[in-house]
């Protein structure tokens, strides 16, 4: 453990501070590896579905509707964990976590909000794609695709799980290969990246 507080070794083999996140530890290989690796639902599902797929399936469905912007928004919706776990939703608000060298307890939301822009400096985007990010219309698509995810990657659902009153995203969810979703999420990455570039020269 450093000054700065826990550290862990990245797929790039970088040091990453999981408090104290700077954006010269950050890559986008790491960004990609990481949410390609991680579970979502905590694992408990019928085959391994991915934070990126997650990601990747919501951000074409708004890149049809919406545009751009909004796709990469959501393809970058879960950068607060590509470095840390992704916890489940209802234990979130109870789990705190100090600063090195502080006696305050944060809640766990500012953590991942660290890592985010840490992330967004390193890969040279605009702070306001944040705007995007938290805006209305990846929050309102991610419960939707949750609700269009959970029958199949669960199975049946136990009454009251779930958003009630929200309406499945009209998307298709099947098992992919975790070794090529990588590659998946960089390609896109690039795609939609060279499409805003394009759009604004």
């Amino acid at each position: 453990m450093s000054e700065r507080g826990p550290v862990i070794q990245s797929y790039s083999g970088r040091f990453v501070h999981l408090l104290d996140p700077s954006p010269d530890e950050v890559c986008l290989a790491d960004v990609a590896q990481g949410l390609s690796m991680k579970a979502r639902f905590t694992g408990q599902t019928k085959f391994h579905y991915s934070v990126a797929q997650h990601c990747i399936i919501g951000a074409e469905l708004l890149e049809r509707t919406h545009g751009y912007m909004e796709a990469l928004a959501f393809l970058l919706h879960e950068l607060g964990e590509v470095y840390l776990p992704d916890l489940a939703s209802p234990i979130k608000p109870h789990i705190k976590w100090r600063k090195p060298g502080c006696t305050i307890d944060r809640p766990w939301a500012e953590l991942e909000h660290l890592h985010s822009l840490a992330i967004i400096q390193a890969l040279g985007l605009p702070f306001s794609i944040l705007d995007y990010i938290y805006g209305r219309d990846v929050k309102d698509l991610d419960r939707a695709i949750l609700m269009a995810e959970a029958p199949v990657v669960l199975g049946e659902l136990l009454p009251g799980w779930g958003n009630r009153g929200v309406i499945p995203a009209n998307v298709g969810i099947s098992e992919w290969d975790t070794y090529t979703t990588p590659g998946v999420f960089l390609m896109y990455y690039g795609y939609l990246v060279y499409k805003l570039c394009f759009r604004n020269m």
